[in-house]
């Protein structure tokens, strides 16, 4: 199932392309990746969660108006579960 995502998703000629999966290997130092994931499915297994979080990361910083990750949303300490909950709700909308 992985080696299908790869061929589907990764290739060598859209490294210039900005968001595809081989632009990012490149930006982000995932040398060890390689198109056969038989012969590096741990380093293409861990490359496919890196970039499936950063997207979730991405949106949710998308979602509560976040430029950068140095400034966050206050929540109070008894809203806080109410407002981490509302917020998986949105993410979970988009997918």
């Amino acid at each position: 199932m992985l080696q299908d995502t790869f061929d589907r998703l990764f290739s060598g000629k859209t490294l210039k392309d900005r968001g595809t999966l081989c632009q990012l290997k490149n930006d982000f130092g995932h040398r060890n990746v390689t198109t056969d994931v038989m012969n590096s499915f741990n380093y293409a297994d861990n490359f496919i969660r890196f970039v499936t979080e950063a997207h979730i990361v991405y949106l949710a910083m998308k979602l509560l108006g976040i430029d950068d990750f140095t400034s966050a949303p206050q929540a109070a300490a008894d809203d806080s579960s109410k407002f981490l909950d509302e917020l998986c709700d949105q993410i979970v909308q988009y997918i």
